[in-house]
């Protein structure tokens, strides 16, 4: 494995693969293609479960699949409106580890926020650091809080424009009564992008296009 230590984190003390390094490893290795299925759209009545399916094709032949699924309760608040989106990419990073040979979890499997198993509990908590007070934030007009920088506003416009696009494409699917990728293949044919491109790799305004694109589909 040559996974840089820049995409590899620590959570808990566990050691998590970022998607980006099991997507470069996999580009070196002889990545062919990345497909991916929506098997089940996330409704109340299934407990607003996403799941999706995906396949991984590597140059020597070589064809890796996982299953990858997300839920308000398995997802951290910050991607609860974003759910086909965490599958895909959940399904993707299964898939890709096992075409590139590594046994460490991705980060997007786990959620942030979740705790670890009911065995690991006590372990956890001993490794945890202990509380320190947190500065009380300054009242606003002062002058004093920190202005966003370039890169964290870009980060949530396009956090934001992910949201927006999966919102759009579920309800495109309901107009065209046809499936989410079909709707996303026909909005990245129609702005001009490969049909597998990976979503999230986009920059903001591209994503903007894609979204206005699907739109303009119904």
């Amino acid at each position: 494995m040559t996974i840089g230590k820049d995409h590899i984190i620590e959570r808990a003390g566990r050691k998590m693969v970022l998607y980006a390094g099991l997507l470069n490893e996999a580009h070196e290795m002889g990545l062919k293609r990345i497909s991916t299925t929506l098997i089940q759209i996330p409704t109340a009545e299934n407990g607003n479960v996403a799941i999706v399916a995906a396949e991984v094709e590597m140059k020597d032949g070589g064809i890796f699949s996982g299953i990858g699924d997300a839920s308000p309760e398995n997802v951290n608040k910050m991607v609860a409106k974003a759910l086909i989106r965490m599958g895909e990419t959940r399904a993707k990073a299964r898939a890709l580890r096992d075409a590139i040979n590594i046994d460490m979890v991705a980060a997007d499997e786990v959620p942030e926020d979740e705790e670890p198993a009911a065995g690991n509990v006590r372990e956890y908590r001993t490794r945890q650091e202990p509380p320190v007070a947190r500065p009380q934030p300054q009242a606003q007009g002062n002058g004093n809080s920190k202005p966003q920088t370039e890169g964290e506003r870009e980060r949530k416009r396009k956090e934001a424009l992910l949201n927006r696009l999966d919102e759009v494409i579920i309800d495109a699917v309901r107009r065209l009564d046809t499936n989410p990728v079909a709707v996303q293949h026909r909005a990245l044919e129609a702005a001009g992008l490969p049909t597998d491109c990976d979503l999230s790799m986009l920059d903001a305004d591209m994503l903007a296009e894609v979204g206005r694109t699907v739109v303009a589909l119904t």
